[in-house]
């Protein structure tokens, strides 16, 4: 499907006003559930139930505009301030999350553009917008 992006927001006031540093068209989310084993030697088959949830936002090119812009991104890695991150379709928000940067990597090819990736895990639920 084409036209889908995700926007990183972030706090740039320090009062909750969250506004968008970067986007992502190429990105990666990856969504996981432990399992908890409810197995006893009065069966031989397993049972399970679903345990802890976890999703992994993955970037592999961020799209960042001004240097103020990667200043902010480059505070919230360092400081671990949550951000959020707001996957739309066509300009419009379909799912928005509270996460932190786990990890943010700069390329400084020869005689080519700056790169950066980022890794983001996911505070709390996914909400619907």
């Amino acid at each position: 499907m084409n036209g889908k992006d995700v926007l990183i927001l972030v706090d740039v006031d320090s009062v909750g006003t969250f506004s968008a540093i970067a986007s992502q068209t190429n990105a990666s989310i990856s969504e996981s559930n432990d399992v908890i084993d409810e197995s006893s030697k009065d069966a031989r088959e397993r049972k399970i139930t679903a345990g802890r949830y976890e999703a992994t936002y993955s970037f592999e090119a961020l799209f960042v505009p001004t240097e103020a812009a990667f200043t902010a991104l480059r505070a919230a890695m360092r400081n671990g301030t949550k951000i959020k991150l707001r996957e739309q379709e066509l300009g419009v928000g379909k799912e928005e999350v509270n996460a932190v940067i786990t990890a943010m990597t700069r390329d400084f090819p020869d005689q080519d553009n700056v790169t950066i990736s980022m890794e983001a895990a996911v505070d709390g639920v996914i909400v619907l917008l």
